[in-house]
Parts: structure tokens; C-alpha cells; sequence
């Protein structure tokens, strides 16, 4: 089932294998339906009920083109990764907060800000992750306070009608709870980790004012906030434990979430 949403000036198609999932989407997203023909922007794969008596995964995928977004057993991670997704169009001139092209990780308790090309190698192996009690955002934005460089919820750009999660937690039913980050209340961000090109070590600590020069290049809204988008990086880095990352693929993955959780693992800090 395929529908057409316009925002602004993107026209936007959303098809979905499930039909109930469909309707969910419609109605959350009932103030941009339109009657017109867009092609698909979006898929949404809702896997099958496994059959009975089969310890069978029932895994939901968010496609943007031909790109997995979203990778979850639970259908309200699916749903709430598309509306994150689309409510954080076009963040580049906004002014109420600082976005980062980045993704966010939490693993024993630490709050990390790493690179978008990290995030999507972690995306791929969420569900892995999320066993381990790591858990991973669904978008390539971070919201930032410019007051004090906290990870925000932010203010995503998209009217929904106020009964749109409880309808999506009762479609889910007894679907596995969410296994995505989704930011709900201000957190203080303790590790940044900023991709560069140099050599030798996967991962090594960086200077602050380092970190902070590497952010301002992934500031999406940087033009319109100026200065202040950058005293509030300045801020979250003067209170994070700042490091840059040289493994242009994932194979330094465990290394890296080893310096996450546990600082003693890098006597460089």
C-alpha cells in the first residue's frame, strides 16, 4: 500500500507490505496527505507473524531508497525511526537548536556522539547490540542545547495528531518493546568521537579544541546559528572525553565501544 505526503515542497511517497501499518501512518501523517502520484522515498517492510510454534524473528525494516534505516523486532522503534526521520527535514536553517550530523550510542551508561558513517555501520548490527545492552539512535541527526551542549529531544518539524504513539503501542500489542535510543529528556553527552584521516591508531584520544573544530564541520545549521553554534559544541566538548577515529571501515567496532564504557581501556586519556 503506497500514499503520498507532501512537505513543503517534497512531494514524498510512503508504501508499506502492511496494511494496518499503512493506516498508522496516514493518520499520524494526515496533515501532509495529498491526492497526487509520488514514487516511493520510503519503504516499510513489516515482517509476517512467525508461524506457530517456530521460534521465528519477526524483523521490520525502514527503507530510505534502497537504504535500511531501521532494523527492529519492534514495530514501535519502526514507527517512531520514521517519524524521526521525517520530522528532522530540512534542519539546516533551523534556529532553535544545534544539529549535528552525527548518531548517538549509549553503551554501560555512557552517552557518546559518534560520526554518521559510525552510526550507519552500527545501525547494521543494532539488534547484536542491543543484547549487549548497547543501544543506538535511528536518526543521523544529534539535537544539541546551544546553552550547555546536552543532547536534546529537539523539536522535530512534523504536526501528528496527539493519539499517534498511543495508536502505534496498540498495533504493536505484545511486540518486543523498543530496541532503539530515542532522546525523550535532556542528556549530557560524555564521549565524542570525531572521524579524521590520519594514520596508526583505529582510536586515540584528541584534544578538545580539536574536537571542537572537527564538530563544526558536521553542524548542519551552521550558517544560521553562527557563533553560537559554536560556543555550545565548545561546551559539550569541555565536558566530554574527546577522541578521533581512523578506521575508515567497522572493523575497529569492538574497540571502540570498549573506550565508550570503560576509559581505563585508553591510557592516552
Amino acid at each position: 500500500m503506497q500514499q503520498s505526503y507532501r512537505f513543503d515542497a517534497a512531494l514524498v511517497g510512503i508504501r508499506s507490505t502492511s496494511g494496518a501499518f499503512a493506516d498508522w501512518v496516514s493518520h499520524a501523517l494526515e496533515a501532509y496527505l495529498v491526492d497526487e502520484d509520488a514514487g516511493p522515498v520510503y519503504s516499510i517492510v513489516v515482517a509476517d507473524p512467525p508461524e506457530r510454534d517456530r521460534a521465528q524473528k519477526r524483523v521490520n525494516v525502514l527503507y530510505k531508497s534502497t537504504r535500511a534505516l531501521v532494523r527492529t523486532l519492534s514495530l514501535r522503534t519502526l514507527g517512531r525511526g520514521l517519524l524521526a526521520e521525517l520530522g528532522f527535514r530540512g534542519v539546516s536553517d533551523r534556529t532553535d537548536a544545534i544539529y549535528v550530523r552525527g548518531a548517538i550510542v549509549v553503551a554501560g551508561g555512557t552517552v557518546a556522539l559518534v560520526p554518521r558513517s559510525i552510526g550507519m555501520g552500527l545501525d547494521r548490527v543494532s539488534r547484536r547490540l542491543h543484547r549487549k545492552g548497547i543501544f543506538v539512535g535511528p536518526t543521523a541527526v544529534a539535537c544539541l542545547d546551544p546553552e550547555t551542549g546536552a543532547l536534546v529531544p529537539g523539536l522535530p518539524d512534523l504536526a501528528t495528531p496527539s493519539d499517534t504513539l498511543p495508536r502505534l503501542v496498540a498495533l504493536a500489542g505484545t511486540d518486543p518493546p523498543e530496541d532503539r535510543l530515542f532522546v525523550d529528556r535532556p542528556m549530557r553527552i560524555d564521549v565524542v568521537v570525531v572521524q579524521t584521516r590520519g594514520r596508526g591508531e583505529r582510536i586515540r584520544s584528541m584534544s578538545k579544541a580539536s574536537a571542537v573544530y572537527g564538530l563544526t564541520r558536521d553542524i548542519a545549521n551552521v550558517h544560521v546559528l553562527g557563533n553560537r553554534a559554536m560556543q555550545g559544541v565548545a561546551r559539550l566538548a569541555e565536558g566530554a572525553r574527546c577522541y578521533e577515529w581512523h578506521q575508515p571501515g567497522m572493523d575497529g567496532l569492538d574497540e571502540l565501544l570498549t573506550v565508550l564504557q570503560d576509559p581505563s581501556a585508553n591510557d592516552r586519556n
